[in-house]
């Protein structure tokens, strides 16, 4: 008999790898001679720059980026020499784990390092980036991705707006001359691939 095992993580307790795993020593334990393969699987959220590194024989990479509430971090992403890909995990610099001392501020916390990881891709050279969107612990639309990419926002008054609490005041946005981003993929929990142009 053969069986396929293509499990996502148990967040919080296994990657998706040590599920699958799990699962093959339960299906040996009841089926001895069955011919497995494993193929762990993920939504966009964290562990999916795991999978595909480990699928398509990437690299870890670490760059500066800050953490939702703005403290420094390194953070890491997947490189892809083959085809000049960077893959990032939008909870690498905005999820829980970029926290410092686990203090939560869902009002104050921004997605600006992850615009850092892009910037950072697309100064190695990426030609296309895969962003996973999953295990975010920000709302604010993306709004400090695009900052981070030169984007500015400006109130009635033509303030700039650099706070995410500030967002509806927002009536002009300023694009910047290049934002020097690669084609992106963004690859979201729906299972579905989004192709779009930052």
């Amino acid at each position: 008999m053969r069986i396929l095992i293509a499990p996502d993580k148990f967040k919080g307790s296994l990657s998706a790898q040590q599920v699958a795993e799990n699962i093959a020593l339960g299906i040996r334990d009841v089926i001895p001679d069955a011919q497995i393969e494993i193929a762990p699987v993920a939504d966009g959220g964290e562990g999916t720059a795991e999978v595909i590194c480990k699928a398509r024989g990437g690299e870890w990479v670490t760059c500066h980026a800050h953490g939702p509430l703005g403290n420094p971090i390194e953070a890491r992403y997947v490189w892809l020499s083959e085809n000049a890909s960077a893959v990032i995990e939008m909870s690498e610099a905005a999820g829980l784990r970029a926290l410092k001392d686990g203090v939560r501020d869902v009002l104050r916390a921004n997605t600006f390092g992850v615009g850092e990881m892009l910037l950072d891709g697309a100064k190695r050279g990426a030609r296309e980036i895969i962003v996973g969107l999953g295990g975010s612990m920000t709302n604010d639309g993306g709004f400090g991705m695009a900052r981070a990419l030169g984007f500015r926002f400006f109130d009635q008054q033509d303030n700039e707006i650099e706070k995410t609490v500030d967002l509806i005041s927002v009536v002009r946005i300023e694009a910047p001359i290049a934002a020097g981003v690669s084609p992106a993929i963004v690859a979201c929990s729906m299972l579905r691939v989004l192709r779009g142009f930052l």
